[in-house]
């Protein structure tokens, strides 16, 4: 399932999946698993309690942390703790679609599987607690300057 109709990597020359970006990717709780031993997957590291691994570039597509999976969107918990999907805004100086920042352009059966997922997630503790603390970064994203622009 991807975000378009279309690869969009096309449209940014996979920038997301470029590792001189040096993004690395954060791993849901308990997804560390999945990865330990996959070369380009290694090493998985922790930075502020969270399990993030580096991304060569050279993954295999169905063998992505979901956090790819889901990226441009993000199951955003509100302060009030109400679920909804947006767009995952600390990408943004990268990801033509998150710079568009309109859903109409998504494919809708992604959108839908990206809501399921999030209704899923909520149901774990620690899968709600980090996309809280995710949550609260993208909120933080809206303060920064280069968002104003």
């Amino acid at each position: 399932m991807t975000p378009l109709l279309v690869d969009c990597g096309e449209l940014c020359q996979k920038a997301c999946c470029d590792p001189k970006w040096g993004q690395g990717v954060y791993l849901f709780p308990g997804e560390e698993v999945m990865f330990s031993g996959k070369s380009y997957w290694e090493p998985i590291k922790t930075i502020s309690d969270r399990k993030i691994v580096d991304c060569d570039g050279n993954c295999k597509r169905d063998e992505r942390p979901l956090f790819c999976r889901l990226f441009p969107l993000f199951p955003y918990i509100s302060p009030e703790n109400e679920l909804s999907l947006v767009f995952y805004s600390p990408m943004h100086p990268i990801c033509p679609l998150i710079k568009l920042n309109d859903f109409k352009i998504l494919a809708d059966d992604y959108v839908e599987a990206v809501k399921k997922i999030g209704k899923i997630l909520l149901k774990n503790e620690d899968c709600l607690k980090f996309m809280r603390e995710i949550s609260r970064e993208i909120d933080a994203c809206y303060d920064e300057p280069w968002m104003k622009l």
